[in-house]
C-alpha cells in the first residue's frame, strides 16, 4: 500500500491499534480477528461505539484467515465493512477495494 501512495499505521494489537486510530484517524481500517491480548471483535466493537463519531464512522474492513460463518455474521452485525479471507484476495483487489471504499466516502462528504 506505501508503494501505490497510501499512507499506513500499523500496530501489533488490538489495544495499539485503537491508541493509533484516535491519534490518527485515518480514511480506512483494515483489522484481524486474530490479535494478541484483544481480538479483532474487540476492537472493532470499540470503534463502532466510540464517543468519537468521526471514529465511529471509519469503515472497517477484516481481513483474516478465518473463514467461517459465524465470524462473517459476527463481523457484519457488528459494523465491517468488508469481510476478506486472506488467500482469497489478491494485494492489486485490496488496493481497488481501498480506492473504491475512499471514493465513496469521499462522495459523500459532498
Amino acid at each position: 500500500l506505501r508503494r501505490i501512495g497510501y499512507t499506513v499505521f500499523t500496530a501489533e494489537s488490538a489495544i495499539k491499534g485503537l491508541e493509533v486510530v484516535e491519534k490518527e484517524k485515518p480514511d480506512i481500517i483494515f483489522v484481524d480477528i486474530i490479535m494478541p491480548v484483544k481480538n479483532g471483535f474487540w476492537f472493532l466493537e470499540h470503534i463502532k461505539k466510540h464517543q468519537d463519531k468521526s471514529i465511529a464512522q471509519i469503515p472497517v474492513i477484516m481481513l483474516t484467515n478465518l473463514d467461517d460463518p459465524d465470524s462473517r455474521l459476527k463481523c457484519c452485525k457488528s459494523g465491517c465493512l468488508f469481510y476478506l479471507v486472506k488467500p482469497q484476495h489478491t494485494p492489486s483487489q485490496i488496493a481497488q477495494l481501498i480506492h473504491d471504499v475512499l471514493a465513496v466516502r469521499k462522495f459523500d462528504k459532498l
